[in-house]
C-alpha cells in the first residue's frame, strides 16, 4: 500500500497532472497544486502523520525572498532560496517563480513542509536536529524519483541515477553546513 501510495505522489509531483503546452514543456506546477502533494509526501515518508493543512503561503519575488531568508537568518546564499517557513506565523514564503514540476524546486518545498511538520509537533524549530531530519527527508525524496520515473515510462539511465545520488548527497552535506551556521548564531 505505502508503495503504491508513494509511486502516486511521485508521480504527481514529477508533472503526469500537469496538462503539457504546444512545446511538450509540461505546465508549469504552481504552489497551489505542489502544497498538497508536498504535504502528502511528508506524510508518507517520515513520522509525521496527518499533518494539518498549511495555513498561509505567500508568493514573494526572488528580491523579497532573499530578504525575507535575510530575516530568518537562512544559511547560504539568500538569493538562491526558494521556500522558507516561519512557524510562529503558521506561514510558508515560496518564490513566484517557482516551477514545482522541477525536482530540486520541489525538494525546497518538501524540506519546508518538514519544518511545517516540526512545528506543528510542537518542536523547537532552528536546531540541528529539525535540520537534520528536513534534509534528511529532502534527500529522501531525490532518491525516490527512479520509481517515479520509472512508473512514468521514462527509467532514468545510469547516468541520471548516479545525478540523483549525487544531488541526495550533497543535500545531506548541506546538513552539515546549517548546523555549522546555527552554532555561529
Amino acid at each position: 500500500m505505502r508503495i503504491r501510495r508513494t509511486v502516486a505522489i511521485l508521480i504527481a509531483v514529477c508533472g503526469a497532472i500537469a496538462p503539457g503546452r504546444a512545446d511538450d514543456r509540461p505546465t508549469p506546477l504552481g504552489a497551489q497544486a505542489a502544497i498538497p502533494l508536498a504535504l502528502a509526501w511528508v506524510e508518507a515518508h517520515s513520522r509525521y502523520k496527518s499533518v494539518p493543512p498549511i495555513r498561509f503561503w505567500v508568493a514573494l519575488t526572488a528580491d523579497q525572498m532573499a530578504a525575507q531568508a535575510i530575516k530568518f537568518n537562512a544559511a547560504g546564499d539568500f538569493r538562491r532560496v526558494m521556500a522558507a517557513y516561519a512557524c510562529t506565523e503558521h506561514t510558508m514564503y515560496l518564490r513566484s517563480d517557482a516551477d514545482y514540476n522541477d525536482a530540486g524546486t520541489m525538494s525546497y518545498l518538501i524540506h519546508e513542509t518538514v519544518h511545517h511538520a516540526q512545528c506543528e509537533d510542537h518542536q523547537r524549530l532552528g536546531t540541528c536536529d529539525t535540520e537534520r531530519e528536513a534534509y534528511r527527508i529532502q534527500a529522501a525524496y531525490f532518491r525516490s524519483l527512479p520509481v517515479a520515473l520509472s512508473a512514468l515510462g521514462r527509467p532514468p539511465g545510469e547516468a541520471q541515477r548516479q545525478a540523483i545520488e549525487n544531488a541526495a548527497v550533497s543535500i545531506e552535506k548541506t546538513a552539515d553546513l546549517a548546523c555549522a551556521a546555527l552554532k555561529t548564531r
